[in-house]
């Protein structure tokens, strides 16, 4: 039998998840503003973030929405989308200390943005790890539920193809979903 690249990194990952009693893989989905969501995050035991923009442009306040390339003031990227989305995070225009080479550092002269799903991730990373730290008795399955159980909802009710189950909420995540 003849096994792909993708089929052993399932393995793995499927391995380190163990049943909901391991692990929390969390992966971008990607921004290329589709429905082809990039490996390992469309492994079922691997957390699928996609990305939104700001609550707020240039001060003014915005409809929060998936990034969406090209649409939504001429992001030339986009996030991936699907039945694998889990949750959303913010993926546009955060300061970060990278350069613009891959061996420097934020100058303090310049602007350097970290955009898209690989932004939303270390924040939605984040989120879990607050609910790992909070809850240190409950297993990743637990985990896994209770950031997308109080995820902001961004279109419907539920899981959608859009934005999975929502912007993850740090605030809720912690102290309940009936926290705003």
């Amino acid at each position: 039998m003849d096994f792909s690249w993708s089929d052993i990194q399932n393995a793995q990952f499927e391995d380190v998840w163990d049943n909901g009693n391991g692990i929390i893989p969390i992966a971008a989905a990607g921004n290329e503003n589709s429905t082809t969501t990039r490996y390992p995050a469309r492994f079922n035991s691997v957390m699928c973030v996609g990305a939104t923009i700001p609550f707020s442009v240039g001060g003014q306040p915005a409809d929060e929405q998936r990034i969406i390339a090209g649409d939504y003031l001429g992001y030339y990227w986009g996030s991936c989308y699907g039945e694998t989305l889990d949750v959303m995070g913010f993926g546009e225009r955060y300061i970060t200390t990278d350069g613009v080479a891959a061996d420097s550092y934020y100058d303090g002269a310049n602007d350097h943005f970290f955009n898209g799903t690989s932004c939303a991730t270390p924040m939605s990373a984040g989120v879990m790890a607050l609910i790992k730290s909070y809850f240190p008795e409950k297993n990743a399955k637990w985990c896994w539920d209770r950031l997308c159980e109080t995820a902001d909802d961004l279109y419907v009710v539920g899981k959608d193809t859009d934005s999975g189950y929502g912007r993850a909420n740090a605030l809720r995540a912690v102290y309940g979903s009936d926290k705003n």
